[in-house]
């Protein structure tokens, strides 16, 4: 019988196996997703047909894993934490229950002869799937680019954040027409800022400081026309 081990390096160690499970199940995932420009990050968010299913992981078991997985059951119809295969309170198991909460666990066994790593995922407590309205589903900010874009988990902070998101739009709209003004660029474009005049503000700034991938801003006059960067 394999040695099973539950020491983790990095919390994206333990979240990857866990991505690859629910890809195999059917899955679609998502990774760091954050809600609203300022909102909490989700480490895994994972779809399938109707149910969307947030997945926070720790590498340890108690309150703090439990209090990040339960504030998104507004967002989400089920809600689990991952964790590695390591000891349990029955307490701590209890409360899952209660509140609805599932529990993956997560282990690795050494392969031979190739120095290694086989991961395994179990789901020792099944999350309840709620059927209900939700006040705002996480799904209304999911972006194809939070699939591979970064590890969940990753300590480096990297996500696809909504800023990232509406420069990628501004980026594309440029590259399809050169020289647009940013008051023809809003019309033409979603974007996350709370109103068109903020959003012309920032926009403006960061195309000027040339914070914005692949955009050059030309001041002429009262205007600001975007290029793309060659």
């Amino acid at each position: 019988m394999m040695k099973r081990y539950s020491e983790f390096s990095s919390e994206s160690e333990l979240a990857k196996p866990i991505v690859h499970w629910l890809h195999d199940l059917g899955w679609d995932t998502y990774q760091e997703v954050q809600v609203n420009s300022y909102g909490s990050i989700a480490d895994i968010v994972a779809t399938r047909g109707a149910v969307t299913w947030v997945i926070e992981t720790k590498l340890s078991f108690g309150l703090a894993v439990m209090e990040q997985a339960e504030r998104w059951r507004r967002y989400s119809n089920r809600i689990s934490i991952g964790i590695p295969w390591i000891k349990t309170s029955a307490l701590g198991q209890s409360f899952l229950r209660t509140l609805g909460i599932g529990m993956l666990r997560v282990s690795k066994h050494a392969t031979y002869p190739t120095e290694g790593w086989e991961y395994e995922v179990s789901e020792e407590i099944p999350a309840h799937t709620l059927h209900k309205h939700l006040i705002r589903s996480i799904r209304c900010s999911l972006k194809e680019e939070q699939r591979i874009f970064a590890e969940a988990g990753n300590c480096l902070g990297r996500r696809f954040s909504p800023f990232q998101a509406t420069c990628l739009g501004v980026k594309n709209e440029v590259t399809r027409q050169p020289g647009i003004t940013i008051k023809e660029l809003l019309g033409r474009i979603n974007h996350h800022y709370a109103s068109p005049s903020s959003a012309r503000q920032s926009i403006a700034k960061w195309a000027v400081a040339g914070k914005i991938a692949g955009v050059k801003a030309d001041c002429q006059g009262k205007y600001i026309r975007l290029y793309p960067l060659e």
